[in-house]
């Protein structure tokens, strides 16, 4: 019964016109943050048909091209009322979580008995998943009201900035490394491992004073390959089928495009300026930016501090004018072209590339030797 309820979601799921929505590096985001997100959507959003792959290095995002554009279609109606009531349960819950997270401290911590500490760790999953909607939901009304101050106004600036300006994920995911470092030495537990567990799972540890040998496996092959999918109210997750292999493949194959010789983005920073791209998919990538060279990225994180410094400009296929990538390129004074979509995809390594940020295009002037 549960092999042929399985087969009819891979049936309904190929027949979805999926879109990749975002990109992210799996060790910023973990199975455990990816949960938030997925079941917190649902939850509080009213999302019903989302997909995460996990492969290699990243987590991929998608939507359901038609449950979006009504979806964004329903924010692009929202009212004056809409906004402050959004904007309080935003305030209200950052605020929360902060709270939350000054109270994490290895000294408080390793205070805590076992049912203290699973009591703790059930207040945070609760307020979890209404943060990670709430997160989203900014990002969501920036994109389609393109950051409007006029919008913006409704919502406290200190939640914004926090949201959107500074590495809230990270910082809650140092946090969270606290919390299992000490589950782990109370259970023997690699803390690492908890990152690619449900909370459900983390719960069932406490209650068996342990991991078992099964729930060992599945962390480790999770890290390399799973499928998450939301359904119309039905879920699914996998890691190894040969039908969430071949979906995947599918989507990923679907996202080949021709080489184009031009890119239209936004503007974050103007200025022109002419270099050889570098292609930044993941940390190990760092390595490959020289001073003068323009950095290209799906997006950028804190962490990317060095590269600003070294590169000439910065492009990226996601963003917008209130996003990292943008927000950096004006602190530094880089040319910043955001948002074009397909750029990594399309530049490769060494391709020497106009950047217009006068005009938001991205031109290849001569194809690299790194082919």
């Amino acid at each position: 019964m549960e092999k042929m309820a399985k087969k009819d979601i891979f049936t309904e799921v190929e027949k979805i016109v999926w879109f990749r929505y975002a990109q992210r590096f799996s060790s910023d985001f973990p199975l455990i943050f990816v949960n938030y997100f997925f079941k917190g959507q649902g939850r509080y959003l009213g999302l019903k048909r989302l997909l995460y792959i996990n492969k290699g290095a990243h987590v991929y995002a998608y939507r359901d091209k038609v449950e979006f554009k009504t979806f964004y279609n329903r924010i692009n109606n929202l009212k004056k009322n809409n906004f402050r009531k959004i904007a309080q349960e935003t305030d209200d819950v950052t605020y929360k979580i902060l709270n939350i997270l000054k109270n994490i401290s290895y000294i408080n911590i390793r205070k805590m008995s076992a049912p203290q500490l699973l009591k703790e760790f059930k207040i945070f999953n609760n307020c979890f998943y209404k943060f990670a909607a709430f997160f989203i939901y900014i990002q969501y009304i920036g994109q389609v009201y393109k950051d409007d101050p006029k919008i913006l106004k409704y919502f406290d600036k200190e939640v914004i900035r926090i949201i959107r300006f500074t590495p809230i994920i990270l910082n809650i995911k140092k946090k969270f490394k606290i919390y299992f470092d000490v589950i782990g030495h109370k259970f023997l537990i690699k803390a690492d491992l908890f990152f690619w567990l449900f909370p459900e799972e983390i719960e069932g540890i406490f209650k068996e004073q342990g991991l078992n040998k099964r729930l060992l496996r599945q962390a480790k092959l999770r890290k390399k390959f799973y499928l998450f999918i939301s359904l119309d109210g039905r879920k699914l997750f996998c890691n190894e089928n040969k039908n969430a292999i071949k979906i995947a493949e599918k989507l990923f194959n679907s996202e080949k495009i021709a080489r184009s010789t031009i890119l239209k983005g936004v503007v974050a920073y103007k200025g022109l300026v002419k270099g050889k791209a570098r292609i930044i998919l993941n940390r190990k990538d760092f390595k490959k930016i020289k001073r003068g060279d323009v950095l290209v990225a799906v997006f950028t994180m804190p962490y990317y501090l060095p590269l600003f410094k070294k590169a000439s400009a910065i492009v990226t296929d996601e963003g917008g004018l209130l996003s990292h990538a943008s927000i950096m390129a004006r602190e530094f004074k880089k040319i910043c072209i955001i948002g074009t979509k397909i750029a990594t995809k399309t530049f490769k390594d060494g391709d020497l590339l106009e950047v217009n940020a006068n005009s938001g295009l991205v031109k290849l002037l001569k194809k690299g030797n790194k082919r």
